[in-house]
């Protein structure tokens, strides 16, 4: 899991991550952009547990709660 370095904040949080961000909302139109984020974020920087939630919920689709588009 990632380590948040304030040093690397710049480089890697505004332009990976949200660009990471930026893809999940433009492939699927129905994530919030919490959610996005959450995606994101995963195995990058750490999360929070709300955004653990999140994720945990969009890699399971059997769990309710998730928002993305299963494969058929």
């Amino acid at each position: 899991m990632g380590v948040v370095n304030d040093s690397h904040l710049p480089m890697s949080y505004h332009n990976y991550v949200k660009g990471l961000k930026d893809v999940i909302m433009k492939f699927n139109t129905s994530f919030s952009e919490d959610r996005a984020w959450a995606l994101a974020k995963a195995g990058i920087i750490l999360s929070l547990s709300e955004e653990k939630a999140i994720n945990d919920q969009e890699r399971d689709t059997t769990k309710s709660g998730f928002t993305g588009t299963k494969c058929p």
